[in-house]
C-alpha cells in the first residue's frame, strides 16, 4: 500500500538508496507490461486486466500512464511519481505540433505554416514569447508571416486529451538585431 518508482531503463540497477532501474525498456510505441510479485506470481497485467484497452499505448515524454482513481487506465500530466494518481485523467495525448519552417537566422520575410497530426486538435499560438493555454494565444488559421526577430511559441489542444507540450521557434533577422 505504499508506492516504489522503477525507472524502465535498461540499466539493471538495485543499488540501495538509489533509484531503482529495470533490465528493460518500454518501447515509445507501446506494448504489454506485466507485473510479478514473489514466487513468479502474476499481480497485474496491461492490458489483460484492462480489457477496454487494446494495448499498452504509445508513451510521452513527461507524461505518466495509470490508473485513475476511478480504476480506468489514463494518461497524466503532470505526473506524480511516488503519489496518486489524478483523480482523472486524460484518455489521450495530443501530438506535438510541427513548424513549416526551422528556427534560424533569416535575412527574407518568411511564412511559418503550424501543424498537428492529431484530428480535430486547435492550435493556439504566441509571438509575444508567453506560453500559449488553452484559452490564450492566437487560434492558428493560416500561415503566420514572419518579418522581423520574432519567437513563436505554439500548442495544440483537444477536448479530453492531454495537451501537446509548447514547442518555440525563434526568427532571427540580424539586420534588424541592434
Amino acid at each position: 500500500n505504499g508506492f516504489l518508482i522503477v525507472f524502465a531503463s535498461n540499466k539493471a540497477r538495485a543499488v540501495a538508496g538509489s533509484p531503482l532501474h529495470t533490465n528493460f525498456e518500454l518501447r515509445k510505441a507501446g506494448e504489454t507490461l506485466s507485473l510479478y510479485g514473489p514466487g513468479g506470481v502474476l499481480w497485474s497485467r496491461m492490458p489483460a486486466d484492462y480489457p477496454t484497452t487494446p494495448a499498452f499505448p504509445a508513451q510521452y515524454r513527461d507524461t505518466s500512464y495509470g490508473v485513475n482513481g476511478t480504476g480506468d487506465l489514463r494518461f497524466f500530466r503532470p505526473s506524480t511519481p511516488g503519489a496518486v494518481n489524478a483523480a482523472t485523467g486524460y484518455t489521450s495525448v495530443v501530438e506535438d505540433t510541427s513548424f513549416s519552417v526551422k528556427r534560424g537566422l533569416y535575412s527574407a520575410p518568411q511564412s511559418v505554416a503550424i501543424t498537428c497530426l492529431t484530428p480535430g486538435a486547435q492550435i493556439r499560438y504566441t509571438t509575444n514569447g508567453t506560453k500559449p493555454t488553452e484559452t490564450t494565444g492566437t487560434v492558428y488559421t493560416a500561415p503566420v508571416n514572419v518579418t522581423s526577430t520574432t519567437v513563436i511559441r505554439a500548442a495544440a489542444y483537444l477536448a479530453g486529451a492531454a495537451p501537446s507540450n509548447v514547442d518555440t521557434h525563434t526568427y532571427i533577422f540580424p539586420a534588424s538585431v541592434a
